[in-house]
C-alpha cells in the first residue's frame, strides 16, 4: 500500500509538472509570437509613417509642414513606446513636444523651414532649456541640415545642452535603418562622452 500511495504521489507530482512544463512552453509561445506581431506592425506603421514623410516633404505649406512634423514625431515615438508630449505652452514660449528617455527631460524644437537653422535661432532654444530644471535638455530636430559653422560656434556658446537631429537622420528612422531608441542612444553617447552635438546617424554604417 505504501508503494502505491509512493507511485500515485510520484504520479500526481510528475503529471503536474508536466502540466507547468506545457503551460511555460505555451507562454513562451505565444510572447514570441506576440513580438513577431508586433515587429510586424511596427514595421508596416514605419512605412506609413515613411510614406507621410514623403507627402510632407513635396508640400509647399512650410506652416503645414511643421505641424506635420510634430503629428509624425508624436507617432514615431508612441511607436516605441516613449510617452510624447505633442506642443505645448510654457510661460508664453511655445514648446513643441517632450519626452523622458535614460533619465532626462527633452524639450523638442521641431522645424521645417527652407534655411538651416541659424545660431540664434539654436541659441533660443537652448536658452527654453536653461530656464528649466537641470536635468533637461534640448533636442532639435530639423529637416534642413546644419551648417557647420553655426554648429562650431554653437559648441563655444556655454553648456552643451541640446541634441541635433535633421531630415537624413529622421528618414534613416523612418526607413527602419536604425531603431529610434538606437537613435537617441547614438546621439546622446555622442554628445556627453565627445561634445558633438550633430552626429549623423548614417556614420552608423561606416
Amino acid at each position: 500500500l505504501d508503494a502505491l500511495r509512493t507511485l500515485k504521489h510520484n504520479a500526481v507530482d510528475h503529471d503536474l509538472v508536466t502540466k507547468e512544463e506545457k503551460q511555460a512552453t505555451a507562454r513562451r509561445v505565444s510572447d514570441s509570437e506576440q513580438s513577431v506581431q508586433k515587429a510586424r506592425d511596427r514595421e508596416r506603421r514605419l512605412r506609413e509613417l515613411c510614406g507621410a514623410f514623403a507627402e510632407l516633404s513635396e508640400s509647399s505649406d512650410a506652416q503645414a509642414r511643421g505641424y506635420g512634423l510634430e503629428d509624425l514625431l508624436k507617432e514615431l515615438f508612441a511607436l516605441y513606446e516613449i510617452q510624447y508630449r505633442k506642443s505645448y505652452k510654457s510661460e508664453g514660449e511655445q514648446i513643441d513636444g517632450f519626452f523622458t528617455f535614460g533619465g532626462f527631460d527633452y524639450l523638442v524644437e521641431a522645424r521645417w523651414r527652407k534655411e538651416s537653422p541659424t545660431l540664434d535661432q539654436l541659441l533660443a532654444v537652448k536658452g527654453k532649456v536653461d530656464r528649466k530644471i537641470e536635468s533637461t535638455r534640448g533636442f532639435v530636430f530639423s529637416i534642413p541640415p546644419f551648417r557647420e559653422d553655426v554648429l562650431q560656434r554653437l559648441r563655444q556658446a556655454g553648456q552643451a545642452n541640446l541634441i541635433l537631429v535633421d531630415g537624413y537622420d529622421l528618414a534613416l528612422i523612418l526607413e527602419g535603418r536604425v531603431s529610434l531608441m538606437d537613435a537617441l542612444q547614438a546621439k546622446i553617447d555622442k554628445a556627453a562622452q565627445e561634445g558633438i552635438l550633430y552626429f549623423p546617424l548614417a556614420k552608423l554604417f561606416t
